[in-house]
């Protein structure tokens, strides 16, 4: 089963409620373990009675820091509700930190009921003041269209006026518009430079980001070791997607020594912070038993979190697995299930698989045209497997009418395989139909063969 890797910047609440996703990020790393702030939980808390009692006088300073207080659970219970009121208190007096942070919480339905709306209301106050924290949130907010119409060009202005303000993960976010061109041209310079301002600041993001740039060599010579360095900065700061990216390094031994027990180690981690890629191939590993032992029973229960997030590969892994009963008990209903979520998400070996169990009636009523449906659409990606898949069934008039110039021209395309179980069966059925075939049937099958390359894979008859 294929590792899967990327090198997005994430999300990250450094601490709960505190700081909006980063605008664009790929994947949402949702980081529930309280950490130190950039702001005022960085320094030292005064003591927690004392700064009740100037909280409930009315000093808007305290109410925030006692909110912030509540919200990490730092030296006094969890309450996200308590921190929500306090937050409000000083948010109604003008507090510009504490009207993010509200805004926060109603966007995400934290200590409050959900309220987006809300939610950007105290954004768009919070950035009147020119509060870096609340441009970098309402930032997001146009980035994803949430509450709001998507404006990337708005995202890039109101991340320039968080990072010109050295709020790190405002430079972190400015730095990924750079580096992606989004919203302006890419400039892979200017994102080196606000990764590394971030960095500088210790931000995770911001580390992550520099370690992206150095694996894919972008305004960096391409330098795996000083990327995982980087990586590992920003793993150790419980940042998920960059324990996923040096988990990846340890799996394939770019920069670092191999080793799939650091790999599940690093993967875990991500994981459960809840990094669906990272549950992905987690349970790759126990399925597999690389760097830990096999345990299909652990590999379910991770794919199954993966899918549930709307994973893909998780999803025709699953699917898969409960079609063939490897491990556990097959269940026909669950593996329909899976592989139809997984095929309609354009994953080529979901489409085949499902196809073929429309072909042969396992699990399903015997559906010729549907088979067709999965496998052509498997066989338009190029997958070697639904090409051969074509082959026969184009032979043997299986949800179409026979014709074996096209079955010949699938059958050249499934002999180009490098695997055996592929090319072999398909240079056999080419020699069985050149005897059946003439020479100008022959011609042109290998002329629609050659088009269809030509059109990777598509409209190929």
């Amino acid at each position: 089963m294929k590792e899967f890797f990327a090198r997005s910047l994430t999300a990250s609440m450094l601490l709960v409620a505190m700081h909006a996703h980063a605008g664009p990020a790929e994947e949402v790393a949702d980081n529930k373990k309280p950490g130190p702030t950039i702001t005022a939980l960085s320094r030292v808390m005064p003591d927690i009675k004392d700064l009740a009692d100037k909280a409930a006088a009315g000093d808007a300073k305290s109410q925030l820091a006692y909110a912030r207080a509540l919200a990490s659970g730092r030296d006094i219970k969890q309450d996200l509700t308590q921190a929500a009121k306090w937050y409000q208190l000083a948010a109604e007096q003008g507090n510009g930190d504490a009207q993010a942070s509200l805004g926060y919480l109603y966007i995400h339905g934290r200590g409050v009921e959900k309220n987006i709306n809300e939610g950007i209301k105290w954004y768009k106050l919070g950035v009147a003041q020119a509060n870096r924290m609340a441009q970098n949130n309402l930032a997001h907010q146009y980035m994803n269209g949430q509450g709001v119409e998507k404006d990337v060009l708005e995202a890039f202005q109101l991340y320039k006026l968080s990072a010109l303000q050295a709020y790190p993960l405002g430079q972190a976010n400015f730095a990924y518009m750079y580096e992606r061109g989004l919203g302006t041209e890419a400039n892979y310079a200017e994102a080196v430079k606000w990764y590394g301002l971030a960095a500088a600041q210790k931000s995770p993001e911001g580390q992550n980001g520099m370690g992206n740039m150095y694996a894919n060599g972008r305004g960096v010579d391409l330098d795996f070791a000083e990327a995982v360095r980087w990586y590992r900065l920003a793993a150790q700061q419980g940042l998920a997607l960059a324990q996923f990216n040096l988990a990846y390094h340890y799996f394939k031994g770019d920069g670092i020594g191999k080793d799939d027990i650091l790999a599940v180690k690093w993967y875990s981690l991500a994981a459960e912070q809840g990094l669906a890629r990272a549950q992905y191939n987690l349970a790759n590993h126990y399925a597999n038993g690389l760097g830990i032992g096999k345990d299909i029973g652990q590999s379910i229960k991770w794919y199954t979190r993966a899918a549930e997030q709307g994973h893909s590969g998780a999803q025709a892994n699953l699917g898969m697995t409960y079609a063939a009963g490897a491990g556990i008990a097959a269940d026909p209903v669950l593996a329909l299930k899976w592989l139809t979520l997984a095929a309609e998400q354009g994953v080529d070996r979901a489409q085949n698989y499902l196809g073929d169990k429309y072909l042969k009636g396992i699990g399903v009523e015997k559906d010729t045209v549907l088979a067709q449906k999965w496998i052509r659409l498997a066989a338009e990606q190029g997958y070697a497997p639904a090409l051969l898949n074509m082959a026969e069934m184009t032979e043997k008039a299986e949800g179409s009418e026979a014709n074996l110039e096209r079955a010949y021209m699938w059958y050249t395309l499934s002999a180009d395989s490098s695997a055996a179980y592929i090319r072999d069966p398909a240079q056999a059925r080419l020699q069985a139909l050149a005897a059946r075939l003439n020479a100008e049937q022959i011609s042109r099958a290998n002329s629609m063969a050659a088009s269809c390359k030509e059109r990777k894979f598509k409209k190929c008859g």
